[in-house]
């Protein structure tokens, strides 16, 4: 027998502008950090809250993907991604690291806040009290600021596919874009963001029709 075949769904995604326009409706909430790092890596939700801050090199301007959080049985527990692919190094940009040195210092007036109410996980980001954060108090938060920007389809996994999907639309690797999202394999990549891949093939091809002079009928 052949087994069912499945049919990938393209992501849903938002522009570079409306991506801006969520983080802006999000500055005030104490979850901006995490969602302007979701939208400049293309981090899965639960790498991000998985985050530790020994997975932050601040001198080498690297991040280390090695946890997620999960809720398991009920309860948040950290954990270690799926697939090797899932384990992986991003570069961000700077301003993403200043972000999260800021967020370094932010977390320090936190733990202080709370005294001895802190418990320690070393996350990048937690709760006011040290505690991991929960999935659903994350999302609840990004739809009240999408919903304040008019884009009330959009949940946290949408920064991600929103990420991916800019970065190809500018040009980039298919394979390093693949990598950055640890997916399994560029074939996935690609069923999913074939709305983008498909255009950047178009303007490769007339760029190497340019390049060869091809510009009609002679």
């Amino acid at each position: 027998m052949k087994p069912p075949r499945f049919e990938r769904q393209e992501a849903h995604f938002l522009t570079i502008e409306e991506t801006a326009a969520v983080l802006a409706a999000a500055r005030t909430s104490r979850l901006w950090a995490l969602f302007a790092v979701i939208a400049a890596t293309g981090l899965r939700n639960g790498e991000a809250t998985g985050l530790r801050w020994t997975d932050v090199g601040f001198r080498t301007g690297a991040v280390t993907v090695r946890s997620t959080l999960n809720r398991v049985n009920g309860e948040l527990v950290i954990t270690t991604p799926k697939t090797q692919t899932s384990r992986r190094v991003l570069n961000p940009a700077p301003g993403v690291m200043e972000i999260l040195r800021q967020q370094r210092r932010n977390q320090e007036i936190d733990r202080k806040r709370a005294a001895n109410l802190w418990t320690e996980h070393n996350l990048v980001f937690a709760s006011e009290t040290g505690a991991p954060l929960d999935p659903r108090n994350v999302l609840r938060t990004f739809k009240t600021a999408a919903a304040k920007a008019g884009l009330p389809r959009a949940t946290v996994h949408t920064l991600r596919h929103s990420a991916a999907t800019t970065l190809l639309e500018r040009g980039a690797n298919l394979k390093a874009v693949s990598e950055m999202l640890g997916h399994a394999g560029i074939q996935i990549t690609a069923n999913t963001y074939a709305h983008v891949t498909s255009e950047a093939h178009r303007r490769a091809m007339n760029d190497l029709g340019d390049a060869l002079g091809l510009y009609g009928p002679v």
